[in-house]
């Protein structure tokens, strides 16, 4: 394995689900289905799905304030808050900009000023954003930067289509990463390439500048979310390997069984099935989540990093993979030493 390339360490880090927890049997009764079939399908047990009051923003800043009392550390310590996320509170302003705004009511800190920005791939934000953060740490112009990772999937989801309806789940991440003057710990590689010919795998029509309440589209449906998995899952798995093999040249490693640990997307149980089986992966190296979160868009594999430190999975010294694909079609991974 190459050298770190940018160091950083990771100081803390906070999670909020969702009050609600739907469980397979509630969506079954829903959607008229047979007992166990939904569970069959989707291997999910459960997922937390947000109600009124549980906000992007409001979910956001709980798992911020989260890893800053964690870390014993207050707002005025962050050089910058990085909002990754695919969902949207509102289409103005930026979301990091709310997340703060919330911040500052949890906290009584009126005071808080720190710097905003959003962060946008899809399901892979917060690996491009944490990409970017390895940057700016590097230069030291930054010494502590916040990446938080909201989602709200559920207000989007349309029953008529099974597949996504079952699949996904709410929740927000944060993670706290700091300038690591030491340099024994951070980034070793970092690959991501886009395939916009499946552009329209994953997809949201309506709600931007092209179709909205004045220039309303045809059907209600095109303000939900649309997924054609199979066509998605297709043009990821013909892209992968090599998608792979640069990868893992970048990092001068053979392949996965130089790593200690893969923290995959959550993406579906096929998805999931396949990289274990044509990727060979060892199960005992990778997190798995699916069963009680769900899909969580952006907040997948930050809440499947958590599960690797909260567990001991990950531990100091080892190397990490933070893997996925997004709609774009993108597929992205990065490499890191914990």
């Amino acid at each position: 394995m190459k050298d770190i390339k940018r160091a950083f360490k990771i100081a803390s880090w906070g999670s909020y689900l969702p009050k609600r927890k739907v469980m397979a049997e509630e969506l079954e009764k829903e959607l008229d289905t047979p007992q166990g079939y939904i569970l069959e399908k989707t291997k999910i047990q459960y997922r937390h799905h947000a109600d009124n009051t549980e906000t992007n923003s409001i979910m956001g800043a709980n798992a911020l304030h989260q890893a800053l009392q964690k870390a014993n550390l207050k707002a005025k310590d962050l050089d910058l808050i990085i909002n990754a996320s695919a969902s949207k509170e509102q289409v103005m302003p930026y979301q990091a900009a709310l997340i703060q705004q919330e911040l500052i009511s949890l906290t009584g800190d009126k005071t808080i000023n720190t710097p905003c920005m959003d962060v946008d791939t899809s399901c892979l934000s917060f690996v491009s954003a944490l990409e970017m953060a390895t940057h700016m740490l590097e230069t030291g112009a930054y010494k502590r930067i916040a990446i938080v990772s909201s989602e709200v999937a559920s207000c989007g989801l349309n029953k008529k289509h099974f597949e996504s309806y079952t699949l996904f789940g709410d929740g927000a991440a944060a993670f706290i990463f700091e300038r690591d003057d030491e340099r024994k710990s951070g980034l070793v590689s970092f690959n991501l390439r886009t395939f916009s010919k499946g552009a329209k795998t994953c997809e949201i029509l309506a709600g931007g500048t092209k179709f909205n309440v004045v220039k309303p589209p045809a059907k209600i449906e095109d303000y939900m979310f649309k997924m054609d998995g199979k066509g998605a899952f297709r043009l990821s798995a013909e892209k992968l390997p090599e998608f792979l093999d640069e990868f893992f040249e970048k990092s001068g490693i053979k392949g996965f069984e130089d790593i200690d640990v893969v923290v995959p997307h959550q993406a579906s149980p096929l998805a999931l099935e396949h990289m274990i089986k044509r990727l060979e992966l060892s199960l005992d190296k990778m997190v798995y989540i699916l069963h009680k979160r769900g899909n969580q868009v952006a907040a997948s594999i930050p809440f499947s990093l958590i599960e690797a430190l909260d567990t001991g999975m990950l531990k100091k010294g080892q190397s990490a993979m933070l893997f996925g694909t997004s709609a774009g079609l993108s597929i992205g991974a990065l490499l890191f030493r914990l």
